[in-house]
């Protein structure tokens, strides 16, 4: 339905099963993969609590959230992995590689986006610029030891040679 289809129909075996959609497109296919249904289902039901009973500073609750969230996130993870242990025509049909990059970025949009909704006085900007400086920083970091240690081993073969 959000991206404009419909489902025709559904064939569930023993062995497995697909439904039949009249558009399909990568979304439609992989989102099983990467749409965390309790995991939402804990972000909407936490959102809810917040909403009506006003409970953000609790630490309490908070913990519960991310123990819910967590359990339900390896829910999540353990099943989809356990299901690609098989051959998926799904996989198959978008590309292994594809279909591993859209997964792993659609979960972590999922929780990327679920945070930002529940978290009281933050903002998807400040979010994305704080992400962005800390990249940065992350990848200066990391081109300095590389830089380090090619000049490392540039100066050890230099006195193997010598």
């Amino acid at each position: 339905m959000l991206c404009g289809g419909r489902v025709k129909g559904m064939k569930v075996t023993g062995d497995g099963g697909h439904v039949y959609v009249t558009r399909d497109n990568f979304f439609v296919t992989l989102s099983p993969y990467f749409i965390p249904i309790y995991a939402i289902l804990v972000f909407a039901v936490f959102a809810l609590i917040q909403y009506f009973l006003d409970l953000q500073n609790s630490q309490m609750i908070w913990g519960l959230f991310f123990w819910a969230l967590g359990l339900s996130y390896c829910f999540h993870v353990f099943l989809t992995a356990h299901i690609l242990r098989t051959r998926q025509p799904d996989i198959v049909s978008q590309g292994y590689l594809f279909s591993a990059v859209v997964i792993y970025l659609g979960n972590m949009m999922v929780l990327f986006v679920g945070l930002i909704l529940i978290s009281v006085g933050l903002e998807i900007g400040q979010v994305v610029r704080e992400m962005y400086v800390e990249a940065i920083k992350a990848y200066l970091v990391i081109g300095d030891m590389a830089q380090n240690t090619a000049i490392s081993i540039n100066s050890a073969l230099k006195s193997d040679s010598g």
